[in-house]
């Protein structure tokens, strides 16, 4: 039996199945998803509908783009880039089935494949918490997904719900708007807080916590700040063997492309960007890759710079 992580796959369905059928798959075989599924790219209910379909060999962890998703489901509002009006539309019973799915899934997953301890996660994980407590705030994230007043206070927070409440405090004049604001954010939920290590970090600060502005490459990094996968690699080689697993897979920063070392593999190499949707084999550490066949994207930072041009 092998394992298979695969990388962020984004609604491009064609070029998963282009680069399903370039690992001549066992029936036995086991396919890991580092989250991100959907958005962006032309066919999310497709890539939803298989993997709900091959859940017996398929292990999926959430990205923050299936957080959005559930966002959505409870009040959110989608922005103009999304590509989730098939999953939104869907009919009462089946917009259920694929929530129940969704809020199902694991944000950490691990398993023992070959003698290795292997996790997966989709952007990263805080490496000033020990692995014991990285597992328990997966764990009690995971349990708050799967209530739907939990789920409700995850769309209070989320971006499109603040600026909604902006325009119309603004449009009714309401000079106490920004305070009130801050004070509905500030109380949200712990457990919302914890999501921006497992679904969106990227890069620290000089004081150990995550910076959300950057998304560039590794070429374009500010000199004071950090890939997070730095100071996990340091924690690991810091604390007892055995403590941290033998490989940490994730996806997320799809600017920096594949990060392959021996205690961490990223695996988002730009597919909805153009590049290529890959795999990494978990025996033996074998790359595949498939070309995007969707029309891509253009980067935001492209786009600005396109903007500018014309």
């Amino acid at each position: 039996m092998a394992t298979y992580v695969i990388g962020d796959i984004h609604g491009c369905f064609k070029t998963l199945q282009r680069l399903l059928q370039s690992l001549d798959l066992q029936p036995q075989d086991r396919l890991w998803c580092v989250g991100d599924l959907i958005n962006r790219g032309p066919h999310s209910l497709e890539v939803v509908e298989w993997a709900m379909k091959n859940q017996h060999r398929v292990q999926v962890v959430l990205g923050n783009h299936e957080l959005h998703l559930l966002a959505c489901y409870f009040g959110a509002e989608t922005s103009d880039n999304d590509t989730l009006d098939e999953l939104l539309s869907l009919s009462e019973r089946d917009r259920r089935e694929v929530l129940e799915w969704v809020r199902r899934q694991p944000l950490l997953y691990e398993a023992t494949i070959a003698s290795q301890k292997v996790a997966m996660v989709h952007a990263g994980v805080d490496a000033r918490w020990t692995w014991t407590e990285i597992k328990k705030r997966a764990a009690r994230i995971e349990i708050a997904l799967r209530q739907d007043d939990q789920l409700e206070e995850l769309a209070k927070a989320h971006p499109s719900r603040k600026r909604r409440k902006r325009k119309i405090s603004e449009a009714q004049g309401e000079l106490t708007s920004s305070s009130n604001i801050r004070d509905e954010v500030s109380h949200k939920p712990q457990w919302i807080d914890d999501l921006k290590w497992f679904t969106r970090v990227r890069t620290l600060d000089q004081s150990g916590e995550p910076v959300g502005w950057f998304k560039g490459s590794a070429d374009e990094l500010h000199p004071q700040l950090e890939p997070w996968f730095i100071a996990y690699s340091r924690a690991c080689h810091q604390t007892a063997l055995g403590t941290y697993p033998d490989r940490l897979f994730y996806g997320h920063w799809a600017a920096y492309g594949l990060q392959r070392a021996d205690l961490y593999c990223g695996l988002d190499s730009g597919c909805i960007w153009g590049r290529h949707l890959s795999a990494v084999r978990v025996e033996d550490n074998q790359l595949y890759q498939a070309e995007t066949v969707e029309t891509a994207l253009i980067p935001k930072n492209i786009r600005t710079t396109l903007k500018e041009v014309h």
